[in-house]
């Protein structure tokens, strides 16, 4: 005996496609904002490392310096601060947006500047010199090293060299908000 009734067609219908679709499109929606919030943080986590090594490589060269090097020498006034800018070496703009070739660069004054170059990378280098008696293990004391010498002190009286490297991108801001920067302090004795 055969069944008098026609079978339905195999298949989904319209109704359960568009639950499908609208199920879907929320998850969509939800997963969406995530993949964006990722790719922020992982911008922000690259450009934050980057100027830590940064300004970590630029620390270690003042670093190996020997103490009585001219560049950790104050000359005049109480510190020797020199400011710089980094430009890569090929860089093009094309619609507004700069682009960067190749990994070599080199630092320079901001009055170096050839015209169209553009810097990717600020720093500056300050350089205290002081005696060992501004020293104190008093741990109530928070002014240590707040006095220091001035430019043209006998160098037989300057123990301590303060050294302070600090480099800031020069992106103009993002979804995470301003550039990045960094301060490394050492300390160097004679």
């Amino acid at each position: 005996m055969t069944d008098p009734r026609p079978r339905r067609a195999a298949g989904f219908s319209i109704l359960e496609v568009l639950i499908a679709v609208v199920v879907l499109s929320l998850i969509a929606m939800m997963i969406l904002p995530l993949l964006s919030r990722s790719a922020e943080m992982n911008l922000f986590g690259r450009e934050s490392t980057e100027v830590v090594n940064r300004a970590l490589g630029s620390h270690e060269q003042m670093a190996m310096l020997p103490f009585g090097h001219a560049l950790l020498e104050v000359t005049s006034g109480t510190e020797n601060r020199v400011e710089e800018v980094w430009v890569p070496a090929a860089q093009t703009e094309v619609a507004g947006e700069r682009r960067v070739h190749g990994a070599g660069g080199e630092w320079k004054l901001e009055s170096e500047l050839a015209t169209g170059e553009r810097p990717l990378w600020r720093r500056a280098m300050t350089v205290r010199q002081h005696q060992l008696t501004d020293l104190t293990n008093d741990p109530i004391d928070d002014q240590q090293l707040d006095e220091p010498l001035p430019g043209g002190t006998d160098p037989i009286f300057v123990h301590l060299k303060v050294v302070d490297v600090e480099i800031e991108g020069e992106r103009s801001g993002g979804p995470m908000g301003t550039n990045r920067r960094v301060l490394v302090r050492r300390i160097k004795a004679f």
